[in-house]
């Protein structure tokens, strides 16, 4: 109950005129450690390994896939809006995937604006878990550690009492490519603090901080991670998608209302879904990126 207490104090106070003297958000550190959140077109993604990027599947253009498609029954059982935020993938299969050869190369840009690029290099592959906004993409060179070190996944759920807060301890940052400009006009990665508001059976939902338009997510934002830090170690914990409770009926309601300008986010460490065909993502992570993997940290 003190939980509850907490969160709804959160969002009165978010609702009140201190809503205004909450810390924006600022540009983003041009360091290896930070450049892990890169810039995938016009979305956010995140370099889980020197190869692979973690990102939303509505971020993956349709042209960029497989041409051959497949008719019959839909796959994602009782997760229709899921499916289609996806972009409604067939066939429905949940392993690599070579990039249709006919269209452009789709590339993944690494620092911290698109005006001072370290790296580029193009996808090659990607995966789609089955009825979750979530894409894996596959880059054609490795990243060394000197320009991008990768941020390990949460792949498993913690052990938590039902309705506890999962970040208990933990700081929560976003990180990503929304809004943010250069003077010249070039994109900029931007981060700031992020307060976790409740979760169904499905999703994340979360406050970012403010921006200077009032906004927390804006166009770029999608496929931002969710960073979680313990011990001074960065994990990415979900996925931003963006706004809204997509399959409600079958995900539940939050127990708490988000405020109109939250984030909903995906959880690396979904697991598969009662009725419904839903991929067990994190199992789908450790099986495609073991090295990508981590453990929940302890609050020892």
């Amino acid at each position: 109950m003190a939980g509850v207490l907490m969160r709804f104090l959160c969002f009165v106070l978010a609702a009140s005129p201190l809503a205004a003297q909450e810390p924006l958000f600022r540009a983003d550190e041009d360091t290896p450690a930070r450049n892990a959140v890169v810039n995938i077109g016009n979305c956010t993604g995140t370099l889980i390994s020197d190869t692979v990027v973690l990102t939303a599947a509505h971020c993956w253009p349709l042209d960029r896939r497989r041409p051959d498609v497949a008719q019959g029954v839909l796959p994602c059982a009782g997760l229709d809006q899921q499916w289609d935020l996806q972009g409604a993938p067939r066939p429905a299969t949940t392993g690599w995937q070579p990039v249709n050869a006919a269209a452009p190369p789709f590339m993944v840009r690494i620092g911290a604006t698109t005006g001072r690029t370290r790296m580029a290099t193009k996808v090659t592959a990607y995966a789609l878990p089955l009825c979750a906004d979530i894409a894996l993409l596959q880059v054609a060179r490795r990243v060394p550690p000197t320009v991008a070190v990768p941020i390990p996944v949460l792949t498993e759920p913690p052990e938590l009492a039902p309705g506890a807060d999962p970040f208990e301890g933990m700081g929560l940052r976003h990180a990503g490519w929304g809004g943010g400009r250069t003077a010249t006009g070039r994109r900029l990665r931007r981060t700031g603090p992020v307060s976790y508001w409740s979760e169904n059976g499905c999703h994340i939902f979360a406050l970012p901080t403010l921006r200077e338009n009032g906004m927390r997510i804006e166009g770029g934002d999608s496929g931002s991670p969710l960073i979680a830090t313990a011990k001074g170690q960065d994990y990415v914990a979900a996925i931003l998608f963006g706004r809204g409770i997509p399959d409600a009926e079958v995900c539940g309601l939050p127990l708490l209302r988000p405020p109109e300008r939250h984030g909903v986010y995906t959880p690396t460490w979904r697991g598969t879904i009662a009725d419904t065909d839903a991929t067990d993502i994190g199992a789908w992570i450790g099986e495609l990126v073991p090295r990508a993997v981590a453990a929940w940290p302890s609050g020892d």
